[in-house]
């Protein structure tokens, strides 16, 4: 098919001066080739289609400890020893008691979790330790065990569930919604700054490589619905 279009000088030049396209032609059908895949990748991905929940009874925490263990790799990599790189399947049942879980699926394949709960009584342990001040505030839900499977990162399945985590939040009152990550872990930290949580102290577990920073986001109420 033969065709007239005008192409922006400044956009083809340095392709063919670096010499990746002999000609123009060439540089233009490699483009609509490229655009082509983009589009079928699309279609294909709209195929998987992520499912938020609550964790049912009959889901498998040994299936949801493997995946915490998953998603924390590359943090372990790093020489940071959260809980989740390789927490026991009793240990996943007991940081789950009292709490909501949320997990992500595509096509029956969990590829996400995160939980949220309400605040800890003062002589409550967390994991090992006493929980700071801000856990224990009445009116704070706290979040924890986000993870996603590196498969499936940068598809914003970690946004839709803290999303379902902090609805939860609000569903059941609370006034504020905490968490804590590793200080060093500015990645993690600009992603939850991004939604709003502040810096609120900082702590030292036990047994850690790293000092927690502690985070903290207020949680607008929920409009009265209308009768």
């Amino acid at each position: 098919m033969r065709t007239t279009i005008e192409i922006d000088d400044e956009l083809i030049a340095p392709l063919l001066a670096d010499g990746s396209f002999k000609t123009k032609k060439a540089a233009v059908e490699a483009g609509l080739r490229l655009v082509m895949r983009q589009k079928a990748e699309h279609e294909r991905l709209k195929e998987f289609r992520v499912t938020i929940r609550r964790l049912d009874p009959d889901d498998s925490l040994q299936a949801l400890t493997e995946l915490l263990h998953a998603a924390y790799a590359s943090l372990a990599a790093q020489g940071w020893n959260f809980t989740a790189v390789n927490q026991s399947v009793e240990v996943t049942r007991q940081r789950l008691e009292g709490a909501q879980c949320f997990v992500a699926l595509v096509r029956g394949r969990l590829i996400g979790t995160v939980a949220v709960r309400g605040p800890k009584d003062s002589d409550e342990a967390y994991i090992a330790d006493a929980p700071p001040p801000l856990y224990t505030t009445p009116g704070t839900a706290i979040l924890a065990q986000l993870g996603v499977h590196p498969d499936w990162r940068g598809q914003g399945v970690a946004e839709r569930l803290i999303e379902a985590a902090e609805a939860w939040a609000k569903i059941q009152g609370h006034r504020q919604i905490a968490l804590d990550t590793a200080e060093p872990a500015s990645a993690l930290r600009a992603r939850y700054a991004r939604r709003g949580y502040l810096e609120a102290g900082a702590v030292q577990w036990q047994g850690k490589t790293y000092r927690s920073v502690l985070m903290c986001k207020p949680l607008a109420a929920e409009p009265p619905t209308e009768p």
